[in-house]
């Protein structure tokens, strides 16, 4: 693992890859995890009905849900 101990070291690093992780998955629950750890229980974040049919009516379009791929 590399160590970035100044401002020089990071200069220096400017453009290159730092590190890659794998894909991970992000479902409601998750995200309503993270909600209640930040305490940001903002209804965008969490009630996926009204989030959805808000995305419908501004972009005519389904927007928030959180997907899984089978």
């Amino acid at each position: 693992m590399r160590k970035i101990t100044s401002i020089g070291d990071a200069v220096a690093l400017v453009g290159q890859e730092l590190g890659v992780s794998g894909w991970k998955a992000i479902d409601q629950q998750r995200i309503n995890d993270f909600a209640d750890v930040t305490e940001d229980r903002q209804w965008i974040h969490t009630d996926v009905e009204r989030a959805e049919a808000a995305a419908v009516e501004r972009f005519r379009f389904p927007t928030t849900r959180a997907r899984t791929q089978s």
